[in-house]
């Protein structure tokens, strides 16, 4: 569902900005309406940003924050708290960040009667489809707290599991590195050095040799080219990787 940058003043006599996802703005509008607030400006974020920008700007709550408030909410529900007045608890310790602006819109849907898995089936794009239905399960069953907890422990033992995998690739990744700037070195200078001697001596090289030779010749003619590839290259990769069905997978 696209987000929608709005001003909102509310029904206190405050004027608020927030970034608010709907599938529309005439259903935006009249959710705000509905909870008596006034819509003074609505625009659709995304338009106008370039390829890159829309990867760097986008917002993400951090796994880590998102597993915090699971654990601290199934705590809450598991003392007898309704599900309104524990996520009451929780947005009164701090009252900023994009995951409690989601948390927000979640409490109004559960206090006008909406369940709490369709609430977060909403932003689908920032939680997983395996969270969802563990909610949906935990409100089936009347046992929401044990829903959570074995949705943390899942989550956990994948975090563990993707924290081993990076440290195991940072070896690597570092090998190969330093071994494709060795190899650059010796194509671009070394080689050529060398074979300008043979050359002026008459001999005649392999056809290995005379490989690496022409190889060495169009990466040193066109360096600055090959550069800007890589740059776009990871550019892409970066902004991929920011990208929220990248982020479901990675993050969540």
């Amino acid at each position: 569902m696209p987000t929608f940058k709005c001003k909102i003043a509310t029904s206190n006599g405050g004027i608020v900005e927030k970034n608010l996802i709907a599938d529309n703005k005439a259903s935006l509008k009249e959710h705000l309406e509905n909870e008596g607030n006034f819509l003074l400006q609505i625009r659709k974020t995304g338009r106008g940003e370039s390829f890159f920008q829309k990867g760097i700007n986008r917002k993400r709550f951090k796994i880590r924050d998102f597993l915090s408030f699971n654990h601290e909410f199934s705590v809450l529900i598991k003392a007898g708290l309704p599900i309104v007045k524990a996520l009451d608890s929780i947005l009164e310790k701090d009252d900023e960040g994009e995951l409690n602006d989601i948390l927000k819109e979640i409490r109004n849907d559960v206090f006008k009667g909406g369940s709490l898995s369709d609430s977060f089936r909403k932003y689908s794009n920032l939680v997983s489809n395996f969270y969802v239905a563990s909610l949906a399960a935990g409100e089936k069953s009347g046992n929401i707290p044990v829903a959570i907890s074995r949705y943390l422990k899942y989550m956990k033992k994948m975090l563990a599991l993707r924290q081993k995998v990076v440290s195991a690739s940072i070896y690597p990744a570092i090998l190969i590195a330093v071994s494709t700037f060795v190899l650059l070195f010796l194509l671009i200078y070394v080689v050529p050095t060398f074979t300008q001697t043979y050359f002026s001596a008459g001999t005649k090289l392999p056809r290995i040799t005379l490989f690496l030779v022409v190889t060495g010749g169009i990466l040193k003619s066109n360096f600055v080219e090959i550069l800007f590839c890589l740059i776009f290259l990871a550019a892409g990769f970066f902004y991929f990787r920011r990208s929220e069905p990248c982020s479901l997978y990675i993050d969540i």
